[in-house]
Formats: C-alpha cells, structure tokens, sequence
C-alpha cells in the first residue's frame, strides 16, 4: 500500500496503475455493465462519458460511446491539442465506435471553458474533436435563462445568449456536413497504436498528427479477444490494419501472456516500436513502408490534420489547419481507386472550385476545407 502514495518506492508508477486499473475493472462491474444490460433490455441506447479522457474499455459498455471536452483541457495554440491524456479524447472515442461497429460517437464540448471563451476557440474546438472522427457533438451549453448565479454554471452559454448566436447557422451547417461524412463512411486507415483499456499513449499519435498518417486505437483486450490475424493485417469490424505502433509506456504495462502475443505479431512484421523523439524519422520509414499514405504533402506542415473516408461513389479528404499560421503546401495522391479530378471546398465559406493532384493548396489559419474525389464503385 505505502507504494501508492510514495514515488520513492520502486515501480511506484507501475504498482499504481496496476491499483487503478483494478479500480476501474471493479467500476464496471458493479456500475457501466448492470447500466448497459438495463438500458438495452429497454430499449435506450446507453449514452455519455466515462471520467477519464482515455478510459477506451469503459466503452464498450455504451451504444453511443463518448468523451467530455472540458476545463480547458485542450486549447488552440497550446500543446495540450497533442500532448496528454487529455489530447487522445477524440481519437478514444471515435476508435471505440469504429472497433464496437456503433454508427455515432459523441463528444460534449466547451464546458467550463470560462466567460473569455471566443467562438474562434469555440469552433477551433469543435473542428479539432471532427477531423478526430467525432460525428455528434454536444456543445456545453444552451441555457434558457442565464439570470442570477445561472450565469456563471459552467460557463459561457455558448447559445442564444452568446454573442456569435446570429451567425450559429453557419457554424451548425459547417459541423453538420463534416459529421455527416464521420457517419456510416469507410475510413481508409491501415494503422492503430496500440492502448490499454485505461491507458492511451500519446507520443507516437502525435507524430502521426503530424505527418498527416491517420490511426486509430486498439486496446490489448480487442487484440486478445477480438482481433483476427492474417498475412495482410489485424483485422477487426471492417478495418486491417497493416502496423500496429506499439509504445514502451503500453509494453511495460503488459502481462507476460499479452508481451508474447505483441512479439508473435512483431515477427509477422506488422509491429511498429516508437522509441522516442530522437529517432522520429526511422520511425516514420519504418511506417510507411508497411502502411504507405495515399497522398502526399509537400512539404508536409506539421500543423496539418486530415482524415480520410469512403462514401457514397466518393473519397472525401477533409483538412484542418489546426495551427495559427497559413499552410502553404501541394498534395499529389497515391490512391489507385480514384478515377477522376476533384472538388475542393471551403467549409467556412461554401465555395467551391476544381481540383487536380500536385496543385497547390492554401489553407488559412484554423481553415477547413473537404476534397471531394469519385472513385471506382468497387472501392466503396
């Protein structure tokens, strides 16, 4: 026991992971599960969020599983959008939907962001969650009155009280149409990082942020029990995935049973270890070379996200500059199935205008915009 509230003693870190995970497994037990199995024998999809940003096993007790964006946890310009607990929310969410074969994933937003939070900030957040895979979000919150001691309840009113209320069709049309492509879409992804039920790293998805590689994550207990093997990947609810990223804060927390499985699977070449900061560029060479892009930037901004899904007869590329500063880049596609020039939109602005692979593209500071490209029908 003194391990768990003194650093002095050896593996105190482990011992006290071991000690929450034990918690949590013992939470679900007596609280999500019996919740679960009463929502669904009465027909209510079971909706919400767990308590931590990472807590991806607590999921799969949800029909509409969820996060909670809150607190300032994430903030534009700070490096809590990539580093943290807290930066893995959107991507714990929208892996737990597309590995429980759910249609939506929702993530509440904005709460207690305070009275100086700005709709820059508002729609920064909500466009950051969105490029992740979100497909419902739930801004925090509309109050109907905001008199007295209301006004200050998890602030700001981010509703018909807020000074950008007039102009929110416009906000609710741009996040409407990109949820509308997060939901039943193929997402065209061949790598996940792997994670524990209560534990995301962060180091390695940062990178791949960064270098415009999409991922999603996978827990050790999906790999176990759920995951088939086969010579072109792991494959799981209609994804394969060709690498698995695997980092040493996830490996020293394995069982030995679960290390021996993660070495099986190495020696099929479909492991990817991240080491650290220093070695980035063998990293992403070794990523590539089993999980090729399907496009390419140059240069490659690394205040550039992306994701890219199939729907519908259509490759739609969707790119957020979640940085301040302008993106000046040109993108030329590796995609096989693609059979004609695109359309690129501004979702801000609505306009429109054509595309063709290896043109430039600009993107302003927080731009969004969505490429839209056919593709073969035997693709989709």
């Amino acid at each position: 026991l003194p391990v768990l509230w003194d650093d002095r003693e050896l593996q105190a870190e482990k011992y006290r992971a071991d000690y929450n995970r034990a918690i949590k497994a013992r939470l679900e037990e007596t609280y999500y599960k019996p919740i679960s199995a009463w929502c669904r024998q009465h027909g209510v999809q079971l909706a919400g969020h767990p308590d931590a940003s990472d807590d991806i096993g607590i999921l799969r007790h949800f029909d509409l599983p969820g996060q909670d964006l809150v607190l300032r946890y994430v903030e534009p310009g700070k490096a809590t959008a990539l580093e943290g607990g807290h930066s893995t929310m959107g991507k714990c969410a929208s892996s737990a939907m597309v590995h429980l074969g759910a249609k939506r994933n929702s993530n509440e937003f904005a709460g207690a962001y305070g009275h100086q939070l700005t709709f820059t900030e508002y729609r920064w957040l909500a466009i950051w969650l969105l490029i992740r895979g979100c497909n419902l979000l739930i801004p925090h919150a509309f109050y109907y009155s905001i008199r007295g001691p209301r006004i200050d309840e998890r602030p700001r009113d981010v509703g018909l009280h807020s000074p950008w209320w007039k102009n929110y069709a416009r906000f609710s049309n741009l996040t409407g149409k990109i949820c509308w492509l997060n939901t039943d879409s193929q997402q065209v992804c061949g790598t996940a990082i792997l994670g524990l039920s209560d534990f995301l790293p962060w180091e390695s998805a940062k990178v791949c942020f960064q270098h415009q590689h999409d991922f999603n994550y996978l827990t050790i207990e999906d790999l176990l029990r759920r995951v088939e093997r086969a010579r072109d990947g792991l494959r799981i609810a209609g994804m394969t995935y060709r690498a698995l990223i695997v980092e040493p804060a996830v490996m020293d927390r394995l069982s030995g049973e679960e290390r021996k499985l993660i070495v099986d699977i190495e020696s099929q070449r479909q492991v990817v270890w991240w080491k650290r900061v220093e070695e980035t560029d063998g990293f992403l060479a070794q990523l590539y070379c089993m999980d090729p892009n399907p496009f390419v930037f140059t240069p490659s901004p690394l205040d550039l996200r992306i994701r890219y899904v199939y729907k519908r007869g259509f490759a739609y590329l969707l790119l957020f500059n979640e940085g301040g500063d302008e993106i000046q880049t040109r993108l030329s596609f590796k995609d096989s199935s693609l059979v004609g020039n695109g359309v690129l939109v501004d979702m801000d602005t609505g306009q429109e205008k054509p595309w063709q692979s290896d043109v430039s593209l600009n993107l302003s500071s927080h731009g969004c915009a969505v490429l839209a490209l056919p593709i073969a029908t035997h693709s989709t």
